[in-house]
């Protein structure tokens, strides 16, 4: 059995062998039961029903590109074929978006006359673009301002009137340090004060250099014949292991940010991106700390795959219309230490050391090329690639096919294949489509509202936490929910009405760690002769966390289920 994972944990369940959030305490606590309706409600507390054929219509944005890498416009719906779940289906609805702006470089590949191309809109879509930067360390002042004033620059070439970017910084905590602008000024004093932190030595970087000194005294020492230290003697396998293992939470920390701020997009119209600039997003979290003087073979046993985590990324970004680009910033291998240094470690200068350099690399590789190519992005792996990849972004904001076709009845994320009728053309587009469910929905604005207050929020809750109780190295939170009985909607019985809701709870530390989004359902009645008392009241529900900090913040949602509505309250204060 695995040992339980880093992070703010709810007390009670084990999911997956790993300790995972749940709820420990769900209580009813009203004496008075609810009545009410929501307003503009009929009459009849019944909800109405109607017989229908539900057609879903699930669109893509394609972006097409001739032999020199340029976008080519012009094409027409009759150019394509969309295959959905490996069917061809029909297309509904086609637009050409044709960025209105001079573009980089050589002029965009035109399509034949043959083809017929309207004319370029006269208002373009809007751009949402988010910049997340992992917790680096880049010390050389050249490297630094080669990335961020990169980074800067493409902002004021993709933004224009209308358009709004936002920069999240990860690392010793996670913090929104600019919600979404379209000031320019303000968004590059932004990338500036996170430059400047990438510039100090994290805690990720010491802890690599200690190991790697202590493995190389280690190795001397047992090669003195005056010691004779028998193999393993004074080894940091254990403590590699455990690093690992902590590498692996806080890949599944980041993944679930990621999967909030992916939440925030899906709401708004327009193009959306998000840029990730990773320290470390490996396919196997931890491989770096197999790195060292023992030469330890990497791909040990205990390895674990993020593969799960980066598919649950993906199917979101799919289904919530937002594209990935990844930018590793590193020449090779995102690690200074003792390691590194040639009179320390003869070894480095070994082709089999070179190889676990190349090994750790492809394994960065393997984790961003995963996300960004399944949704219709594309990665920088090395410095000497990152203008081309900004420029990149930047291009397919503005020059791209977006793609609306019908999908009968509610369907899983499903393959979706583009195809043009063209010769010598390459298509980048999203590999899934789907519609998120009610539920998923429910538990997205609920990761969502970390990050900024949920706009759509119709049920006036409030939330109360009491004093944090230690418990080992541990907290125990105790939250009190009320929740208006006029704002939740029932069906009428024969004594009773009768409702039914979901409280969604996501929980992050200042250190980082994220919760997964638990979901408990609670249902309710009012008895008849009581409706009008009860409507005036509130339900209260109370709930406890458990977390490593006694302050985290605390996302809570409360959905109707009956009527739709949903109402969101953040216990702590979004930072930025």
């Amino acid at each position: 059995m695995e040992p339980s994972s880093k992070g703010p944990l709810f007390a009670g369940s084990q999911h997956r062998g790993v300790a995972a959030p749940a709820l420990a305490a769900l209580i009813v606590l009203a004496t008075v039961l609810p009545a009410g309706r929501l307003p503009g409600q009929p009459a009849s507390d019944a909800p109405r029903v109607s017989a229908s054929a539900e057609v879903s219509i699930l669109g893509v944005e394609v972006v097409v590109t001739g032999k020199d890498g340029r976008p080519v416009h012009g094409l027409s719906a009759a150019d394509f074929e969309i295959l959905h779940g490996g069917k061809p289906v029909a297309i509904t609805n086609f637009h050409e978006e044709r960025d209105l702006g001079p573009a980089p470089g050589a002029p965009a590949v035109a399509a034949p006359a043959a083809a017929s191309p309207a004319a370029p809109p006269s208002v373009r879509v809007p751009r949402r673009v988010v910049v997340f930067v992992d917790r680096l360390y880049l010390p050389e002042p050249a490297r630094r301002h080669q990335l961020f004033d990169g980074l800067k620059q493409f902002l004021a070439q993709a933004l224009g009137p209308g358009d709004e970017a936002m920069v999240v910084s990860w690392g010793d905590s996670v913090r929104v340090v600019r919600s979404f602008t379209g000031n320019l000024e303000e968004l590059e004093a932004t990338i500036d004060a996170v430059a400047r932190r990438a510039a100090r030595m994290g805690s990720e970087a010491a802890e690599l250099s200690e190991l790697a000194a202590r493995d190389f005294w280690f190795e001397e020492v047992s090669r003195d014949p005056r010691v004779g230290l028998p193999g393993g003697v004074g080894s940091t396998d254990l403590s590699r292991d455990v690093a690992a293992l902590q590498a692996y939470n806080v890949m599944k920390a980041k993944t679930t940010a990621l999967r909030g701020l992916i939440a925030l997009m899906a709401g708004m119209e327009g193009r959306k991106s998000l840029v990730v600039v990773a320290h470390h997003f490996g396919r196997y979290p931890g491989r770096e700390y197999s790195l060292g003087p023992r030469s330890t073979p990497t791909g040990m046993p205990r390895e674990r795959d993020a593969r799960p985590l980066l598919e649950e990324l993906a199917e979101a970004a799919n289904a919530s219309g937002v594209t990935l680009y990844g930018i590793y910033p590193y020449d090779r291998v995102a690690m200074s230490s003792a390691a590194d240094s040639p009179a320390l470690n003869p070894e480095i200068a070994s082709g089999a050391y070179g190889a676990d350099l190349d090994a750790i690399w492809m394994n960065e590789m393997a984790g961003l090329d995963f996300v960004t190519e399944k949704t219709g992005g594309t990665t920088a792996g090395h410095p000497g690639v990152l203008d081309r990849l900004l420029e990149q972004v930047g291009t397919d904001l503005g020059s791209f096919y977006s793609i609306g076709f019908a999908a009968a009845g509610r369907t899983r994320s499903a393959a979706v294949e583009v195809r043009v009728k063209r010769p010598g053309v390459t298509t980048r587009t999203r590999a899934t489509v789907a519609e998120r469910t009610v539920e998923q929905q429910q538990s997205d604005r609920a990761l969502a509202n970390l990050f900024a207050p949920d706009e759509r929020s119709r049920i006036a809750i409030s939330v109360v936490a009491g004093e944090a109780q230690p418990k080992g190295k541990k907290y125990r939170i105790p939250i009190e929910v009320r929740i208006p009985v006029g704002s939740l909607v029932r069906v009428p019985g024969p004594a009773s009405t009768h409702g039914k809701f979901s409280v969604f709870v996501v929980v992050a530390t200042p250190n980082g760690d994220f919760t997964e989004v638990t979901r408990r359902r609670q249902t309710f009645e009012v008895r008849r002769g009581e409706e009008s008392k009860a409507g005036a009241s509130h339900l209260t529900y109370t709930l406890e966390i458990e977390s490593d900090a006694p302050a985290p913040r605390i996302s809570l949602g409360v959905w109707d289920e009956i009527g739709g509505e949903a109402g969101f309250a953040l216990i702590g204060r979004r930072k930025g």
